[in-house]
């Protein structure tokens, strides 16, 4: 998905910037974003990968989408949740809201 957002170029660019600099030793996943946003920023884009990929990788499930058609050129889009039978929901810090790229 990142790559489908980013686009091939920035995407693998800010990939090898992360493996070259974290070659031999150990990294976390705000030091894989910082290098996509710096490449990003080189490439005179303007893009926050953490707050983008945090929806997805900082709160667990997955949403359910809905898209209900309001005029004839008017979308309404909403989300939530999708819940397991028996699902004991937890509370998320992000509210469990997702950053959906259309």
């Amino acid at each position: 998905m990142l790559n489908e957002v980013l686009g091939d170029k920035l995407f693998f660019e800010g990939i090898n910037s992360y493996l070259t600099k974290y070659e031999y030793s150990s990294a976390k996943q705000s030091q894989l974003y910082t290098a996509i946003n710096e490449t990003a920023k080189h490439m005179d884009q303007a893009i926050d990968i953490g707050e983008f990929m945090g929806s997805w990788t900082l709160q667990m499930g997955y949403p359910i989408v809905y898209v209900k058609l309001t005029g004839e050129n008017m979308v309404e889009v909403s989300q939530t949740k999708y819940k397991f039978p028996g699902e004991v929901e937890k509370e998320s810090p992000l509210g469990y809201m997702w950053h959906i790229p259309f």
